[in-house]
């Protein structure tokens, strides 16, 4: 029942398949707090942050935008429990929005991200994840170090969740079965938004070369299925007595393809994975005579990831690129995503911290002759805080991003936020 204006928010794929599913994450882009001390295993925590924002853009307009100031309060809940067959964390958080001038605009933002890991035998491993997010502000949720950067859109709220099971059998020392499943979801209020489902599965091997790398070969099938609205049909004309719309149902993809893993933990980690996806895009005209044609269109897409994450002792390079099969615009276009992100946190003394992050990326429809949604955008993250005590800190961030849209018309929307608040540690 949904359909193609606007920008609704970010829908990532599947970081294996070159498929689209829902992928939230628990970045620290989903929030401005910074949570006082770090839970480790076997661990409890609840912090609870009040402060007040200000916003630019509250309703994410292009050209002379309105701007807000914003109070917020912020519960983190993070738990970490360890045994010698499970490993398990979760991680949820909910957060107030009260607008000073724009009181219609007042909301609630929820983010989860669980968890899970067993040892079914000595040979075999159970993995499970699941996240969701839900608010009206993209900036709030979204998390571009997983490509999930927050595209500005009208402030509709909107849903996400995707849910992932993977398993893996060691056949010998060195090589591994491997085989997952996922599903997502991405659910707008927005009347005129898309909303999508994706599935996918992934199989295949995995062998370890020397003590820190592993190489991985897969086949990943995947579906991705829209609901865009009712069409609106234009009226037949002389010229043209049965006109039609033409609409996107979705894709079906088949992807072969080959990673690799370094993994050191006590100095740095990485990962490289390129794709050969053949894709199959689904579309559907419907006439003014009432009749419906469906007709797919098939291309070939190269697909990819690499990461880099690399620790010292009093700080932390994290950085990684994407490219992949996505619809995150909310229309009823498929599109390629490309995502670009940087960040480095880390820590002055014992009382001070700072993160600084940079994210480009840009969306190009492809394979159909449905009008897409083309788009480019950029964003920089500042924060810091300082530990009074094991029990309270002061945390203050900014933000700024840029979106360029150049298709199907010419826009540039951008917003800047400030933020100043102060942590407490609950238990």
């Amino acid at each position: 029942m949904k359909g193609r204006a606007g920008l609704p928010d970010q829908l990532p794929s599947l970081a294996v398949c070159a498929v689209l599913a829902v992928l939230g994450s628990s970045g620290s882009a989903r929030a401005q707090a910074l949570t006082v001390g770090s839970p480790g295993p076997n661990q409890f925590h609840l912090t609870a942050t009040a402060g007040e924002r200000t916003n630019s853009n509250a309703f994410f307009e292009e050209g002379t935008p309105q701007g807000d100031y914003v109070s917020t309060f912020q519960l983190d809940l993070t738990a970490r429990r360890q045994s010698p067959r499970t490993n398990w964390s979760l991680d949820y958080r909910p957060l107030l929005n009260h607008y000073l001038n724009f009181s219609e605009l007042d909301s609630s933002s929820h983010a989860l991200d669980a968890a899970a890991n067993y040892t079914l035998t000595p040979r075999s491993r159970l993995a499970l994840r699941e996240l969701f997010s839900v608010s009206r502000d993209p900036v709030l949720v979204a998390s571009p170090q997983t490509g999930d950067s927050p595209l500005l859109n009208n402030t509709f709220r909107r849903s996400r969740s995707s849910a992932d099971i993977g398993f893996t059998r060691d056949m010998s020392r060195s090589i591994s079965l491997v085989a997952g499943a996922q599903y997502g979801l991405n659910r707008f209020e927005d009347p005129n938004a898309t909303d999508a489902d994706a599935y996918a599965a992934r199989l295949g091997l995995a062998g370890k070369v020397g003590r820190a790398d592993t190489v991985t070969g897969t086949y990943s099938p995947g579906r991705l299925h829209l609901e865009p609205p009712v069409p609106v049909i234009p009226l037949p004309t002389p010229e043209n007595p049965d006109p039609h719309v033409a609409q996107g149902q979705g894709a079906t993809s088949h992807e072969l393809g080959v990673g690799w893993n370094h993994g050191t933990e006590a100095t740095w980690t990485s990962e490289l994975f390129v794709g050969s996806s053949l894709v199959d895009q689904h579309v559907r005209d419907f006439f003014h005579s009432g009749r419906i044609e469906d007709r797919d269109s098939t291309g070939r897409l190269f697909t990819g990831r690499a990461t880099l994450r690399r620790a010292f002792r009093k700080f932390e390079l994290d950085g990684g690129y994407q490219r992949r099969l996505t619809a995150d615009t909310g229309a009823d276009v498929v599109t390629v995503g490309d995502s670009l992100y940087g960040s480095l946190t880390g820590g002055i003394g014992r009382r001070f911290t700072y993160g600084l992050a940079l994210d480009y990326g840009t969306r190009k429809s492809v394979g159909s002759d449905i009008q897409g949604t083309d788009l480019d955008f950029e964003g920089t993250t500042l924060r810091g805080g300082y530990l009074f005590s094991d029990w309270c800190s002061l945390v203050a961030g900014a933000s700024a991003r840029q979106q360029r849209t150049h298709q199907p018309v010419s826009a540039e929307q951008s917003v800047k936020s400030y933020f100043l608040g102060v942590t407490f540690k609950v238990f």
